[in-house]
């Protein structure tokens, strides 16, 4: 079989020695990161100092977060593939005109261009922090990126992505 010819010269095996579906994935990388992401509930508050579920703070006034945003989505719009850090998030454009903000640290993701579009999004951005209101979660599986819609419940796996530095540091 062609496919499993592939995989062995990829992976140097001739099968995954765990074979999960994307829902088991999905399950094991929640419950590794409800630690993790409890400790960093300290650190997100909406524009008035108060708590908010889903949103993050990223401290610093000489980051300007609408301009990252303007340019991965301008990056997306040509078709380039490019990968941005700022401070804990990372930005990044792929060649289909996709285009996403993601935090690794709390698996939280943002799309910003789909097919070259740019689509809207809440960036609250005072003087000295910004805050995101994530729409997206997300895990690496293998080359994968697959998000979560946190309205709908929603996954979607994403071939093309710069999987390796969506991973936490």
């Amino acid at each position: 079989m062609f496919i499993e010819e592939l995989y062995y010269k990829r992976f140097g095996s001739e099968r995954p020695e765990v074979v999960k579906s994307i829902e088991e994935s999905w399950r094991e990388k929640q419950e590794k990161s409800a630690a993790r992401k409890e400790r960093s509930r300290a650190r997100k508050l909406d524009a008035q100092g108060h708590r908010e579920p889903g949103a993050s703070v990223v401290t610093g006034s000489e980051i300007d977060i609408h301009a990252e945003i303007g340019h991965v989505v301008d990056l997306a719009g040509r078709g380039e593939g490019r990968l941005v850090r700022l401070a804990q998030l990372v930005f990044f454009s792929t060649e289909s005109g996709d285009a996403w903000v993601v935090d690794p640290e709390d698996s939280l993701a943002l799309p910003l261009a789909r097919g070259g579009d740019r689509l809207p999004v809440h960036v609250v951005d005072t003087e000295s922090q910004f805050v995101i209101e994530w729409t997206h979660d997300y895990l690496v599986d293998g080359e994968r990126f697959v998000v979560r819609e946190k309205a709908t419940g929603r996954v979607t796996s994403i071939s093309g992505c710069p999987t390796e530095a969506l991973l936490p540091r």
